[in-house]
């Protein structure tokens, strides 16, 4: 048996939700970021990504991305969602992408599906970057490390919007796809 995750983390006013993982040994560019996220109830705030580092103390917040429009975020999609530019991950970094709505309430808020892994050691280093990634929430203050909690047996997966040589130019915008 393993921990059983609740079926989502609720995202309003300050609660954020998303994963928590350590950066490869080199830097990243990052543009952009997709992951599924769902609306609840009637959720009229604007749904957008922090991109925090560090694991102690206060957090560094990186960048906050585009925001997605209520309209835009239905049952069963992943969202996409964009940075003002493209901002650097560095080397071996604690990095936590989360999900962030700073208004709605626990009647109308949007939410996360995580993924549910085996809590042996064999299972979750099998997970990405190389087993570091894991489900993080916070429920207050999320500049702050200690008000973050991570699971272990699960994680909100991701996908990283890359770009390597900082070419692009961010849309001013995220959707749903």
């Amino acid at each position: 048996l393993h921990d059983a995750l609740p079926i989502y983390y609720q995202i309003y006013g300050t609660k954020e939700a998303g994963t928590i993982f350590t950066s490869p040994v080199v830097g990243i560019n990052i543009i952009g970021v997709v992951l599924p996220a769902a609306m609840a109830g009637t959720a009229t705030g604007t749904l957008k990504v922090h991109l925090y580092l560090g694991s102690s103390g206060t957090l560094t917040l990186l960048a906050t991305s585009q925001p997605v429009a209520h309209t835009n975020v239905g049952a069963g999609k992943s969202v996409t969602v964009f940075f003002g530019g493209s901002d650097q991950i560095p080397a071996n970094s604690t990095v936590r992408i989360a999900l962030y709505n700073g208004s709605d309430s626990s009647s109308n808020y949007y939410q996360i599906f995580p993924t549910t892994v085996d809590g042996t050691a064999a299972s979750e280093a099998l997970q990405p970057f190389g087993g570091s990634t894991q489900l993080t929430y916070c429920t207050s203050s999320c500049t702050t490390a200690s008000n973050w909690t991570q699971v272990a047996t699960g994680y909100e997966p991701f996908t990283l919007l890359l770009d390597p040589s900082g070419e692009f130019v961010a849309p001013s915008v995220g959707g749903t796809y």
